[in-house]
């Protein structure tokens, strides 16, 4: 009877305890990365997470490459404040209170006679991994609204390029950019669709 009780009264707060562990949280990121690196044919890692009591989430050195074994995207590290975190399935919003990412670059590049983009096999990926499409997904025509408190850039590198365009040797040249940011901070920013409407609240 004793035992009996002593392991009622033990096992949740040991599993809470697993579930906090920021050793125990790594453990199954790093599984997961695992899983998604020989589903997509890729890499992709990350070194470390820890989710708060809160479900804050903070990763450290994540790694994805592309099909092509280029730097799809990497980062030093990568907050998200769940504090205000929402998601409404019927009403198609996904809302967070801020993103900061520091260390990090980010390449967007079209190769020469392609289609797509280097990050298309991603969404291909998890568009397959559904068996159907209805209005409650977000495919097709339904219309999501991703909100973000606040986006926090430190010393950020992204690159686009659109191989199958000329370079221009004059002007400002949109098809083929690499930009820098050392500090760039944005708020209230809303993605629907196609659709980024944003603030700049400051930038370096």
């Amino acid at each position: 009877m004793f035992y009996s009780l002593l392991v009622v009264i033990v096992a949740p707060f040991s599993l809470l305890w697993m579930t906090y562990n920021p050793l125990v949280q790594t453990f199954l990121a790093r599984m997961t990365a695992s899983y998604l690196s020989e589903r997509m044919n890729t890499v992709v890692k990350i070194d470390g997470l820890y989710i708060t009591p809160r479900l804050d989430l903070n990763l450290e050195g994540i790694l994805v490459l592309d099909q092509l074994s280029d730097t799809l995207f990497n980062a030093e590290n990568v907050f998200v404040d769940m504090k205000s975190f929402r998601l409404r399935q019927s009403r198609k919003t996904f809302s967070v209170n801020s993103i900061s990412v520091s260390g990090a670059s980010f390449a967007l590049i079209k190769g020469q006679n392609d289609s797509v983009y280097s990050y298309s096999f991603i969404r291909d990926h998890f568009e397959s991994e559904s068996t159907e499409t209805s209005n409650d997904t977000i495919h097709g025509h339904t219309e999501w609204q991703v909100s973000l408190g606040g986006i926090i850039l430190k010393n950020v590198r992204f690159r686009y390029f659109n191989n199958n365009r000329k370079n221009k040797k004059r002007g400002m040249d949109y098809s083929h950019l690499d930009i820098f940011v050392y500090v760039l901070k944005m708020d209230d920013l809303k993605i629907q669709n196609d659709t980024f409407n944003f603030h700049i609240e400051d930038t370096e």
